[in-house]
């Protein structure tokens, strides 16, 4: 539910429980004197972000035509836009669009709604799951995981096993990057490995002159921490699929 369906409910309840007109207004003078946020909050119970979602929605429809008239007319199914599944779907996508005023994730939204009855994407089992997962996305979980995708060129005809290992890997991550890659990685879109960074061989003792030195060398052998390496998983790789991906240029490298 919504947060405007959520407040529109609590106004209905103090319309019915109230006896005296004097307590709305009271609510209402209470909400205005908010200072900086008042405004919007009154303007969210009158209606106004009603009006947004309906724009928005207006603008996913246009966004899901526009995808459908790029597919010939015979790979498209009729009977899955008269789904149960497809009705499923379309409720989950107008719920996001209350939530969301990212233009991009909107045109996913329509495109993940045009292609559940495209051919190429018809008997994908997760639909449902796909749609759920971009709802917790942010857009920089959605760039961070278009940077990740293989690069331009990469044939789409290759399974996906294969074709995930034309991604690009990112390698320790820090701070808000090491956010947004394990936000990815909790909904199983990257996965993550550990390598090591040692090099050479453990030192030898046998013939060391100077212990001291030989320990020395073993504590820094032994400190050296893995690396972290981030990559696109199967299931990434099928989001990207489903809502439409911006392929990478030639410059990448596997």
């Amino acid at each position: 539910m919504g947060i405007d369906d959520k407040l529109e409910k609590v106004m209905d309840k103090l319309l019915e429980e109230s006896h005296d007109r004097a307590d709305l207004e009271l609510l209402k003078a209470a909400i205005s004197a908010i200072p900086v946020a008042g405004s919007p909050i009154s303007s969210l119970m009158s209606g106004q972000a009603k009006r947004k979602v309906v724009r928005r929605t207006i603008e996913m429809f246009n966004a899901m035509r526009e995808r459908l008239e790029e597919v010939e007319e015979k790979k498209i199914d009729k009977d899955c836009f008269e789904s149960d599944e497809f009705q499923t779907l379309l409720a989950l996508a107008i719920e996001q669009l209350q939530t969301t005023h990212d233009t991009e994730k909107m045109r996913m939204l329509a495109t993940g709604l045009a292609n559940s009855g495209v051919e190429e994407h018809r008997d994908e089992a997760r639909k449902e799951l796909l749609i759920r997962i971009l709802r917790d996305l942010s857009p920089d979980h959605i760039a961070a995981l278009r940077d990740m995708s293989p690069r331009s060129g990469t044939p789409d005809e290759l399974p996906a096993r294969l074709r995930r290992r034309f991604s690009t890997p990112i390698k320790d991550p820090t701070g808000d990057e090491l956010a947004i890659i394990e936000g990815l990685v909790s909904h199983g879109l990257v996965e993550q490995s550990i390598e090591s960074r040692r090099r050479g061989s453990i030192p030898n003792f046998s013939n060391a002159t100077n212990p001291s030195s030989a320990v020395r060398e073993l504590k820094k052998y032994i400190d050296q921490s893995p690396s972290r390496r981030f990559q696109l998983s199967e299931l990434g790789l099928r989001f990207l699929d489903y809502f439409g991906n911006v392929k990478k240029t030639e410059g990448s490298s596997p």
